[in-house]
């Protein structure tokens, strides 16, 4: 009878994550003004905040991930389209 519980249990968080909807994550909020300059200066191919750096591949933008101690500076272009 417990074995049967412990698997009861066990399984039933797995049927819920494998039924809820696969949703794409939320840009830190350290992230959010960087990805504002990308999307106000399209010729920008390459910008940073001196934390975080992002490119445009296309019409996607990636963003590394800021670091733990780091102060963001106004965001500049690094590379723009020629």
């Amino acid at each position: 009878m417990r074995l049967f519980l412990t698997a009861a249990i066990l399984a039933a968080p797995a049927t819920a994550l494998a039924q809820a909807p696969e949703l794409a994550p939320a840009p830190a909020p350290e992230v959010k003004h960087v990805l504002a300059f990308g999307r106000d200066n399209p010729d920008c191919l390459e910008w940073t905040d001196e934390c975080v750096v992002c490119k445009r591949r296309g019409e996607e933008t990636a963003c590394s991930t800021p670091g733990v101690a780091c102060l963001a500076r106004e965001p500049r272009c690094t590379r723009a389209r020629p």
